[in-house]
Order: C-alpha cells, then sequence, then structure tokens
C-alpha cells in the first residue's frame, strides 16, 4: 500500500476507488449507483458503506459489491470485509482512524463486534438476507393504495392516458407504462393477477404475469430499468 497521510488515509483510498470505478463504468450508470455512496465508518479490517434505500443496497451489492472491495482491497492489504447498510441520510462520518487503529464506530445499525478470522483471499461483502417476494406482496395488501391511483400517476409519468393503458394498443410507448403499472400494482396493492389484469381493460391474467415478469427480468440486467422501477415505487412512499 502506497504511503497515505495517516490522519486522512481512507478519504484519499476512497477517491481512487471511485475514480478507477468512473473508468470501468457508464457515467450515467456511475452517477446513479456510485455516487450516491458514502463512507461511514472504516478501518484497516472493515468498511462500512451507507445507501440511502434498502433496494439500492440490495442493487448494489449484488452488482457492484464484491469489485468495489476488491478495489478497497488493493490499498488495504488488512481488510476483511465491506459492509453495505441503508441510511437515507448519513451524517458525515468522523476523521478516519488510522490503518493500526481500532475500528470505527459509525451507525448503531452495526453494534455486534466485527470477527476477525483468517484474512480470506479477498474481502468478503456483507450481503442482506432476501426478503421472500410472496411475503413482501402479502404485507403490501395492507396498505391502502389502489390499481386506480397508480394506473393514474403511472400515465401521468409517461404522457398517456388512463384509457391508453387499459387499451389493446400494442404500441410501445402504450405497452411499456402498462406493463409497469401492472409490476407496481402486483407489488404495492397485493391484488391477485386476474384482479389487476381485470383493472387494465379485462384483460387475461397472463398478460398481466408476462408483463410483471418482463419487468423483472429487465430490471435485473438493466440498472437503467432499475433505477426507473425505483422512482416508481418512492412515488408511492407517502
Amino acid at each position: 500500500m502506497s504511503t497515505l497521510d495517516p490522519e486522512h488515509w481512507f478519504d484519499e483510498i476512497w477517491r481512487r476507488v471511485r475514480e478507477q470505478m468512473r473508468v470501468a463504468m457508464d457515467e450515467r450508470h456511475f452517477e446513479y449507483w456510485v455516487a450516491p455512496l458514502q463512507i461511514v465508518s472504516a478501518d484497516a479490517e472493515r468498511v462500512v458503506i451507507a445507501c440511502s434505500t434498502g433496494f439500492g443496497r440490495d442493487r448494489t451489492v449484488e452488482k457492484l459489491g464484491q469489485r468495489i472491495a476488491d478495489l478497497i482491497a488493493r490499498h488495504v492489504p488488512n481488510l476483511v470485509r465491506v459492509d453495505f447498510i441503508v441510511d437515507p441520510a448519513p451524517k458525515a462520518p468522523p476523521p478516519p482512524t488510522r490503518p493500526r487503529g481500532m475500528r470505527a464506530t459509525g451507525l448503531a445499525v452495526c453494534p455486534v463486534a466485527v470477527a476477525r478470522p483468517q484474512m480470506p483471499s479477498s474481502p468478503t461483502v456483507e450481503t442482506p438476507a432476501p426478503v421472500d417476494d410472496d411475503d413482501a406482496i402479502a404485507k403490501a395488501s395492507e396498505r391502502r393504495i389502489y390499481i386506480e391511483d397508480i394506473k393514474r400517476k403511472v400515465a401521468e409519468k409517461y404522457a398517456v392516458s388512463v384509457g391508453d393503458l387499459e387499451s389493446p394498443s400494442r404500441k410501445r410507448e402504450h405497452v411499456r407504462p402498462r406493463q409497469l403499472a401492472m409490476h407496481i400494482s402486483r407489488k404495492l396493492t397485493g391484488r391477485s393477477f386476474p384482479e389487476i389484469a381485470k383493472r387494465f381493460g379485462s384483460r387475461d391474467h397472463s398478460t398481466v404475469i408476462h408483463g410483471c415478469r418482463k419487468i423483472q427480468l429487465q430490471s435485473a440486467n438493466d440498472p437503467i430499468m432499475a433505477a426507473e422501477v425505483e422512482e416508481l415505487l418512492r412515488m408511492f412512499e407517502n
């Protein structure tokens, strides 16, 4: 590891890591996924990185977590793990501890002492336990969010009419918002596929299943689509 100012050792490391990520990524993806990340604590063995939402945290770990950890490990040879947490508005971190110092205690989210196993070949990335999607949908049914409200807001966002979402039109400018509205309806209302199909022009429920799966697949492979879905979900948080 190159010699760094001991009072600002991790500021410089994080700057280098971010620049390496910027070079390797599309600029839009970098600005959406990497630029908002903030370090909340760091020492020679563990780094804690804050993401603003649970969705963002999960996607960052899945797509970029190991790459970020490996880049940090190039500069911090004793690094054992990198944790990604959810903190919508993280406070400015305290001055970074020296490389030989004790572990920094940032947020109360991680009160358990960090185990110090033998150093692995590469740092581990703490991955959150997956959420059962069916359970999430079941809980969503308790919220007072209605399909009609979802159709109205999605139609406004994509400059189409609610009638366009309900119509048999196969135009791309109608199909994509329709599938997104179906997907959001499924996620936030917990309604069955047949119920959702009925609200979208009395369609067959298989059409809704196809639309939801298509959006899920695109979100899993395209960060831009994933960000678009997250933006729609945020519209109904309050």
